[in-house]
Protein backbone atom coordinates (compact mmCIF):
# COMPACT_ATOMS: atom_id res chain seq x y z
CA UNK A 1 0.00 0.00 0.00
CA UNK A 2 1.90 3.11 -1.21
CA UNK A 3 1.68 6.73 0.89
CA UNK A 4 -1.58 7.74 -1.58
CA UNK A 5 -3.32 4.72 -1.07
CA UNK A 6 -3.19 4.89 2.93
CA UNK A 7 -3.59 8.62 3.28
CA UNK A 8 -7.01 8.16 1.37
CA UNK A 9 -7.97 4.84 3.82
CA UNK A 10 -7.31 7.15 6.54
CA UNK A 11 -8.99 9.90 5.89
CA UNK A 12 -12.39 7.69 4.42
CA UNK A 13 -12.24 5.80 7.93
CA UNK A 14 -11.99 9.11 9.80
CA UNK A 15 -14.71 10.64 8.30
CA UNK A 16 -16.94 7.41 8.70
CA UNK A 17 -16.32 7.24 12.36
CA UNK A 18 -16.99 11.25 12.58
CA UNK A 19 -19.98 10.55 11.32
CA UNK A 20 -20.99 7.20 13.10
CA UNK A 21 -19.50 9.06 16.43
CA UNK A 22 -20.37 8.50 19.94
CA UNK A 23 -19.00 8.66 23.33
CA UNK A 24 -16.83 5.70 22.63
CA UNK A 25 -14.18 5.97 25.66
CA UNK A 26 -14.68 3.24 28.23
CA UNK A 27 -11.37 3.45 30.99
CA UNK A 28 -9.18 0.22 30.83
CA UNK A 29 -9.95 -0.27 34.31
CA UNK A 30 -13.81 -2.01 33.15
CA UNK A 31 -11.88 -4.96 32.57
CA UNK A 32 -11.57 -5.48 36.18
CA UNK A 33 -15.45 -5.97 36.54
CA UNK A 34 -15.79 -8.22 32.94
CA UNK A 35 -14.18 -11.61 33.78
CA UNK A 36 -17.07 -13.41 33.36
CA UNK A 37 -18.01 -11.61 30.27
CA UNK A 38 -19.95 -13.50 27.70
CA UNK A 39 -18.58 -13.83 23.70
CA UNK A 40 -21.70 -12.13 21.98
CA UNK A 41 -20.06 -10.65 19.03
CA UNK A 42 -19.00 -11.23 15.48
CA UNK A 43 -17.37 -10.55 12.95
CA UNK A 44 -20.08 -10.67 10.58
CA UNK A 45 -20.39 -12.61 7.01
CA UNK A 46 -21.58 -15.74 6.11
CA UNK A 47 -19.47 -17.38 9.15
CA UNK A 48 -20.96 -18.00 12.02
CA UNK A 49 -17.33 -17.08 14.76
CA UNK A 50 -18.68 -16.38 18.08
CA UNK A 51 -17.24 -20.18 19.15
CA UNK A 52 -13.59 -18.99 18.64
CA UNK A 53 -14.08 -15.65 20.16
CA UNK A 54 -12.53 -15.98 23.21
CA UNK A 55 -14.12 -13.76 26.53
CA UNK A 56 -11.94 -12.14 28.75
CA UNK A 57 -10.90 -14.45 31.77
CA UNK A 58 -9.05 -13.80 35.15
CA UNK A 59 -6.12 -14.91 33.80
CA UNK A 60 -4.28 -11.82 34.73
CA UNK A 61 -5.88 -11.75 38.23
CA UNK A 62 -3.42 -10.51 40.45
CA UNK A 63 -1.11 -8.51 38.41
CA UNK A 64 -1.01 -4.77 38.97
CA UNK A 65 -2.08 -3.10 36.19
CA UNK A 66 -3.40 -4.16 32.74
CA UNK A 67 -2.46 -5.46 29.48
CA UNK A 68 -3.87 -2.95 27.02
CA UNK A 69 -1.55 -0.61 24.78
CA UNK A 70 -4.14 2.27 25.28
CA UNK A 71 -5.61 3.75 28.50
CA UNK A 72 -9.13 3.98 26.88
CA UNK A 73 -11.36 1.74 24.74
CA UNK A 74 -11.78 3.82 21.33
CA UNK A 75 -14.16 3.67 18.00
CA UNK A 76 -12.24 1.48 15.75
CA UNK A 77 -12.83 -1.34 12.78
CA UNK A 78 -11.50 -4.60 11.74
CA UNK A 79 -10.34 -5.62 8.41
CA UNK A 80 -11.29 -9.64 8.13
CA UNK A 81 -8.63 -11.63 6.11
CA UNK A 82 -11.95 -12.49 3.41
CA UNK A 83 -11.70 -8.33 3.01
CA UNK A 84 -15.05 -7.16 5.16
CA UNK A 85 -15.07 -4.03 7.08
CA UNK A 86 -16.52 -4.36 10.47
CA UNK A 87 -17.03 -0.92 13.02
CA UNK A 88 -16.60 -1.55 16.25
CA UNK A 89 -18.05 0.80 19.10
CA UNK A 90 -15.19 0.11 21.90
CA UNK A 91 -11.84 -1.64 20.92
CA UNK A 92 -8.35 -1.83 22.36
CA UNK A 93 -5.57 -3.86 21.63
CA UNK A 94 -4.25 -6.55 24.11
CA UNK A 95 -0.09 -5.51 23.70
CA UNK A 96 0.89 -8.61 26.07
CA UNK A 97 -0.90 -11.26 24.35
CA UNK A 98 -1.25 -9.49 21.07
CA UNK A 99 -5.11 -9.61 20.47
CA UNK A 100 -7.81 -7.54 19.93
CA UNK A 101 -9.89 -6.41 22.94
CA UNK A 102 -13.57 -5.37 22.31
CA UNK A 103 -16.36 -4.07 24.72
CA UNK A 104 -20.04 -3.78 24.31
CA UNK A 105 -21.72 -0.55 26.17
CA UNK A 106 -22.51 -2.76 29.39
CA UNK A 107 -19.14 -3.39 30.00
CA UNK A 108 -18.76 -7.48 28.49
CA UNK A 109 -15.66 -7.69 27.04
CA UNK A 110 -14.00 -10.25 24.53
CA UNK A 111 -11.05 -10.86 22.51
CA UNK A 112 -11.57 -11.35 18.63
CA UNK A 113 -9.93 -13.97 16.84
CA UNK A 114 -6.53 -13.20 15.38
CA UNK A 115 -6.58 -15.63 12.62
CA UNK A 116 -9.89 -14.08 11.15
CA UNK A 117 -8.66 -10.37 10.63
CA UNK A 118 -6.17 -8.48 8.69
CA UNK A 119 -6.07 -5.34 10.27
CA UNK A 120 -7.65 -3.26 12.18
CA UNK A 121 -8.19 0.65 13.02
CA UNK A 122 -8.60 2.63 16.02
CA UNK A 123 -9.70 6.69 16.22
CA UNK A 124 -8.42 8.14 18.99
CA UNK A 125 -10.93 11.45 19.75
CA UNK A 126 -8.55 12.97 21.91
CA UNK A 127 -5.26 13.57 19.60
CA UNK A 128 -7.86 13.06 16.59
CA UNK A 129 -5.43 10.35 15.39
CA UNK A 130 -6.58 7.53 13.30
CA UNK A 131 -4.43 4.82 14.24
CA UNK A 132 -3.89 1.60 11.44
CA UNK A 133 -2.70 -1.38 12.25
CA UNK A 134 -1.37 -4.57 10.20
CA UNK A 135 -0.64 -8.60 11.45
CA UNK A 136 2.90 -9.33 11.11
CA UNK A 137 4.69 -12.70 11.99
CA UNK A 138 8.32 -12.32 12.23
CA UNK A 139 10.70 -14.55 11.62
CA UNK A 140 11.92 -16.66 14.53
CA UNK A 141 9.73 -15.30 17.11
CA UNK A 142 6.40 -16.75 18.44
CA UNK A 143 3.64 -14.62 18.94
CA UNK A 144 2.25 -13.04 15.54
CA UNK A 145 1.46 -9.18 16.40
CA UNK A 146 -0.53 -6.26 15.11
CA UNK A 147 2.05 -3.39 14.09
CA UNK A 148 1.08 0.53 13.79
CA UNK A 149 1.83 1.63 10.13
CA UNK A 150 3.98 4.82 10.95
CA UNK A 151 4.72 5.14 7.31
CA UNK A 152 4.65 2.64 4.23
CA UNK A 153 6.36 3.11 0.91
CA UNK A 154 8.90 1.14 -0.82
CA UNK A 155 9.46 0.06 2.85
CA UNK A 156 7.37 -0.17 6.05
CA UNK A 157 8.44 1.56 9.17
CA UNK A 158 6.14 -0.09 12.16
CA UNK A 159 5.81 0.78 16.17
CA UNK A 160 5.20 -2.28 18.16
CA UNK A 161 3.50 -1.85 21.68
CA UNK A 162 4.65 -4.19 23.67
CA UNK A 163 3.53 -5.48 27.35
CA UNK A 164 5.73 -8.00 29.61
CA UNK A 165 5.02 -9.01 33.10
CA UNK A 166 7.59 -7.98 35.84
CA UNK A 167 7.86 -10.26 38.74
CA UNK A 168 7.31 -10.04 42.12
CA UNK A 169 10.89 -9.00 44.16
CA UNK A 170 10.22 -10.54 47.80
CA UNK A 171 13.89 -9.25 49.86
CA UNK A 172 13.99 -8.95 53.35
CA UNK A 173 12.26 -9.98 56.13
CA UNK A 174 9.52 -7.21 55.52
CA UNK A 175 9.34 -7.71 52.18
CA UNK A 176 11.30 -4.73 51.33
CA UNK A 177 10.93 -5.35 47.67
CA UNK A 178 8.42 -5.09 44.81
CA UNK A 179 5.83 -7.65 46.53
CA UNK A 180 3.88 -7.86 43.33
CA UNK A 181 3.64 -8.70 40.32
CA UNK A 182 3.36 -5.83 37.18
CA UNK A 183 2.46 -4.94 33.91
CA UNK A 184 4.95 -2.64 32.18
CA UNK A 185 4.94 -1.10 28.88
CA UNK A 186 7.57 -1.64 26.37
CA UNK A 187 7.56 0.32 22.15
CA UNK A 188 9.58 -1.30 19.71
CA UNK A 189 10.08 0.29 15.98
CA UNK A 190 11.07 -1.24 12.77
CA UNK A 191 11.57 -1.72 9.41
CA UNK A 192 10.22 -3.92 6.92
CA UNK A 193 11.89 -4.54 3.22
CA UNK A 194 10.38 -5.72 0.19
CA UNK A 195 11.88 -9.12 1.24
CA UNK A 196 10.46 -9.24 4.18
CA UNK A 197 13.13 -8.55 6.55
CA UNK A 198 12.68 -6.65 9.74
CA UNK A 199 15.39 -4.56 10.84
CA UNK A 200 14.64 -2.62 14.43
CA UNK A 201 15.87 0.81 14.78
CA UNK A 202 15.38 3.28 17.90
CA UNK A 203 13.63 6.58 17.73
CA UNK A 204 16.70 8.60 17.94
CA UNK A 205 19.28 10.19 15.81
CA UNK A 206 21.49 7.27 15.37
CA UNK A 207 18.92 4.59 15.23
CA UNK A 208 17.24 6.74 12.04
CA UNK A 209 21.09 6.76 10.83
CA UNK A 210 20.99 3.47 10.66
CA UNK A 211 17.97 2.44 8.20
CA UNK A 212 19.45 5.43 6.57
CA UNK A 213 22.92 4.31 6.33
CA UNK A 214 23.58 5.88 2.94
CA UNK A 215 21.95 9.60 3.60
CA UNK A 216 24.04 10.25 6.73
CA UNK A 217 24.72 13.41 5.75
CA UNK A 218 21.12 13.94 4.72
CA UNK A 219 19.46 12.81 8.04
CA UNK A 220 21.81 15.50 10.27
CA UNK A 221 20.77 18.18 7.92
CA UNK A 222 17.23 17.51 8.07
CA UNK A 223 17.49 16.77 11.76
CA UNK A 224 19.53 19.90 12.60
CA UNK A 225 17.86 22.18 10.09
CA UNK A 226 14.18 21.26 11.57
CA UNK A 227 14.31 19.57 14.42
CA UNK A 228 11.68 17.49 14.73
CA UNK A 229 10.02 15.74 18.05
CA UNK A 230 11.07 12.12 17.53
CA UNK A 231 9.43 11.41 20.71
CA UNK A 232 6.06 11.92 18.81
CA UNK A 233 4.28 9.71 16.17
CA UNK A 234 3.81 12.43 13.73
CA UNK A 235 7.30 13.98 14.27
CA UNK A 236 8.67 10.38 13.74
CA UNK A 237 6.55 9.71 11.05
CA UNK A 238 7.11 12.91 8.89
CA UNK A 239 10.96 12.20 9.26
CA UNK A 240 10.42 8.52 8.24
CA UNK A 241 8.35 9.97 4.88
CA UNK A 242 10.89 12.43 4.19
CA UNK A 243 13.68 10.56 4.18
CA UNK A 244 12.24 7.50 2.54
CA UNK A 245 11.43 9.95 -0.91
CA UNK A 246 8.06 10.33 -0.51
Amino acid sequence: MKKTTYMFLAAAFAALVLLNSWDAQLSAQSMEVSEQAIATDRLGGDTNVSSVVRSYDNRYQGVKGDPLAFPAFYRGAVITTGGKTRILPMMNYEAYSHEIASMDIEGKMEYLPKGMIESFWLYDPVSRDTLFFKKFIPEGEELEFYGQILFEGERTFVKKYEKFVQKADYQGAYSAGKPYDEFKSKIKYFVLDAEGSMTYFKPNKKGIESVFSGKSAEVKTYLKKNKPDLKSQQGLAAVLAHLEGE
